[in-house]
Formats: structure tokens, C-alpha cells, sequence
């Protein structure tokens, strides 16, 4: 079973928890790293479970507890390339690695679609999460809806 929780929606922070069967990615982390942990022990979700965070942008309500998360649980943060050099040093992790526009990329039975998005960031993308036959689309600050959107939801 997939299980999908907002720990954090709007221009406060944005948090999104998927988790399957044997672990748990986030897409963004634009809260504390406190308020990650106490919003998953609220809904009784296990830390333990989360093998990598993918952020969608460089903006701070979406990247601002990522350094501090990432290095806590020893998980992988994932970034475009433009979305890493415009970061700023504060919100970099020294546990990252890149993820590829386009690239489907496999974590622990998680099939992980990023593509590309329209938004004033720096190569900014959208996460489709595929798992167990569930695919879970998450995008944020879209303003208006692409073509890139409209085939990854096509399916």
C-alpha cells in the first residue's frame, strides 16, 4: 500500500511524505528539520523508513530544512543541477546527488519522474512517484499548467 501525507503545504513550507511497503521518500523540505520529525511522529510515521529527499526548486519554502534533515537521517538529497548552483550554501546538504530531467531513477521500489516545469527558479521540476501500481504527482508552484504536466498525468 502506498501512503501519501502533506506535512506542509503554502508559501510557510512544503513537505510531502510517499511511502511504500519497505520505505519513504519527501519531495521538498521547506520546513525545520523539528517540525518534519514532530509532524511524522504526530501522524506516526517512521523516520526510519525515508531513503532520500527530492526538491523540486531552490526557493526557501521548499528547500529550507533539507541540510539539517539530510544529515540527521543520513539520507540523499536530490537536485537538478540549476537547482544546486543557485541554492544557497545554508540549504545544501553534503549528502546530495543529482537527479536528471527525464531519467527515471529506481530507490527501494519507488520509480522516481522528474520533468521540467515552469516557474521562476533555476531548472525547477515536478516529482511523479510511482509504486506498487500508484502513481503520485507532486507539483507545486506550477502558475499555470504545461505540457510537461499534462503528459505525466496523462498516463
Amino acid at each position: 500500500m502506498v501512503e501519501v501525507c502533506a506535512l506542509a503545504s503554502g508559501s510557510n513550507g512544503n513537505c510531502y511524505y510517499i511511502e511504500n511497503q519497505q520505505a519513504a521518500v519527501l519531495v521538498d523540505v521547506g520546513i525545520s528539520c523539528k517540525q518534519v520529525l514532530a509532524r511524522m511522529e504526530e501522524r506516526s510515521l517512521d523516520p526510519s523508513k525515508l531513503k532520500a529527499i527530492f526538491i523540486t526548486h531552490e526557493h526557501v519554502d521548499h528547500i529550507r530544512g533539507t541540510r539539517v534533515l539530510s544529515k540527521k537521517l543520513n539520507i540523499p538529497a536530490f537536485f537538478t543541477y540549476g537547482t544546486w548552483n543557485k541554492a544557497h550554501k545554508s540549504s545544501k546538504p553534503t549528502h546530495y546527488r543529482f537527479v536528471h530531467i527525464n531519467q527515471p531513477m529506481e530507490i527501494e521500489g519507488f520509480t522516481i519522474h522528474a520533468f521540467a516545469k515552469n516557474h521562476d527558479a533555476n531548472e525547477p521540476c515536478s516529482f511523479r512517484v510511482e509504486s506498487e501500481g500508484v502513481s503520485v504527482g507532486v507539483m507545486t508552484d506550477l502558475g499555470s499548467v504545461c505540457e510537461n504536466v499534462i503528459a505525466h498525468f496523462k498516463l
